[in-house]
């Protein structure tokens, strides 16, 4: 996988961890509570920029690691959906879309609206990246069978 696909989902998960106090400022009056949602989200953040870390910078045997950091990240993310219904906190219960108030219905799928947005440019980017990358490559293996 591109560090490019991960650094997205990093991406994505810190704009979750930014926008959802603006929400939560309007709805509950205070920007950030340590309730099980948020910490696990963060937690959840966390452990995936540490892969990141882990996957750039470290060195041999870190793809190992990494991997187990990556398998720790995704088995915490159902604990991050399913925290609010395990234990009470400001957060409504897990529920889909269909009990959103009518001033929430509009906001909501604006945001839905501009993420597909996001992630339609990176996986433009990443498209455009790889086709580059392949020509490279091509280009490398044609200049070394020409010199040869």
């Amino acid at each position: 996988m591109c560090l490019l696909d991960q650094r997205s989902g990093c991406l994505f998960g810190l704009i979750g961890l930014v926008t959802g106090p603006l929400w939560a400022r309007k709805a509950w009056g205070i920007w950030w509570t340590w309730d099980a949602r948020l910490t696990m989200a963060l937690l959840l953040e966390v452990i995936f920029i540490g892969y990141l870390i882990v996957r750039t910078y470290g060195g041999p045997g870190s793809d190992k690691l990494a991997a187990v950091m990556a398998i720790f990240g995704m088995a915490n993310v159902p604990f991050v959906y399913i925290s609010v219904n395990i234990w009470r906190t400001l957060h409504p219960k897990t529920t889909v879309v269909e009990e959103l108030g009518p001033g929430m219905a509009g906001v909501f799928w604006f945001c839905v609206a501009a993420f597909m947005l996001l992630f339609g440019l990176l996986l433009t980017v990443r498209v455009h990246l790889e086709e580059r990358r392949a020509e490279l490559d091509r280009l490398y293996v044609a200049e070394s069978d020409h010199t040869a």
